[in-house]
């Protein structure tokens, strides 16, 4: 009975998905002729396929290179993991649920502590939502003369995001340190636990952000969010007459990807079609059901390459050394 409230919790989070879907149905913003059609178009089919293998494959190098704080792993191993914590964010309520059970998959793989895995993949996620807030911002930037009133305000709000994440960063050692100083006390094992993950998190943040790791971390972060834009300008371009200048797209598409990773609904589904059809509203109603039409479709590619994802979890030896590794060159 006391894991009634949590299970509640997971399935309201379905539920607020699929309410967010209907009323975007029922409002005639999400188009299912629209959406089909666009599934009858080759050139879309054959652009998501490319485009979301190619990025598939880019989120695993970006996860290979986080765990060269503690391991060297094999890029097929990270291409696993990927795909697990893919198959679960997608499928299971949550949102970072996904991530949980990647750290723990890699603990198992690598024989390392689930703790240091768990805040291994948290240095992942938190670096790659600061990737995004960092791409909006500064794209924006660039398009300052030709923005909007409207445009403008997510120039600012992204430059708050942006700011506020710099000077978290900048000051994690004190961060971390009056964290440490509060959680003294605690003594729960639960607590007790993550206080541990955090602490290592702050602690592997710190190690990774040097050029050669952070660097490589932001060029295969930012290729592989080039891709997913990519993709969504092809199906607006393909459905509106007058698409908006790529330069000033693929910073809205970040900023709503930003939204997106709020973890609300599973996999973002209804939220992020709402996420998007604000943000675009201010471009035209064409261009806002286009990108809700377009990020449906990504979310369909998602859904089928998360599938392998299930595969290699139920396939999964569950005991130590199942795959080899060795230590960090440095």
């Amino acid at each position: 009975m006391s894991k009634l409230p949590g299970q509640l919790k997971s399935y309201f989070r379905f539920f607020i998905a699929f309410a967010m879907l209907g009323i975007l149905y029922r409002s005639g913003l999400l188009q299912l002729e629209k959406i089909g059609e666009a599934l009858r178009n080759p050139w879309i089919i054959t652009a998501g396929l490319i485009i979301f293998s190619f990025q598939t494959l880019l989120f695993a190098l970006r996860f290979k290179i986080i765990n060269t704080l503690i391991h060297q792993i094999s890029f097929r191993l990270a291409l696993k993991l990927h795909l697990t914590g893919l198959f679960f964010n997608t499928f299971i309520p949550g949102g970072v649920g996904g991530d949980i059970v990647k750290a723990v998959e890699l603990s198992i793989a690598t024989q390392t502590q689930k703790r240091s895995t768990l805040a291994l993949t948290l240095v992942d996620r938190v670096l790659g939502l600061y990737g995004l807030i960092c791409f909006s911002f500064l794209f924006l930037l660039v398009e300052i003369n030709i923005l909007t009133p409207s445009h403008k305000k997510y120039l600012i709000f992204s430059a708050a995001l942006f700011i506020i994440a710099t000077f978290c960063i900048i000051l994690r050692k004190k961060v971390a340190l009056v964290f440490d100083r509060i959680t003294q006390s605690f003594k729960n094992d639960f607590i007790l636990n993550v206080k541990d993950s955090l602490l290592i998190f702050f602690d592997y943040l710190g190690r990774f952000l040097v050029f050669s790791k952070f660097s490589r971390f932001m060029v295969v972060s930012f290729a592989a969010q080039f891709l997913s834009v990519s993709f969504l300008y092809i199906v607006v371009n393909h459905l509106v007459d007058t698409p908006p200048s790529f330069a000033l797209f693929f910073p809205l598409v970040c900023f709503g990807f930003v939204a997106m990773a709020i973890p609300i609904t599973p996999g973002g589904i209804g939220f992020g079609q709402a996420a998007f059809y604000f943000i675009f509203r201010s471009l035209g109603e064409p261009v806002a059901e286009a990108a809700i039409i377009g990020i449906s479709l990504m979310q369909l590619f998602s859904i089928i390459f998360s599938l392998p994802g299930g595969y290699f979890f139920i396939r999964s030896p569950r005991r130590p050394g199942s795959t080899s590794i060795t230590p960090p060159t440095a």
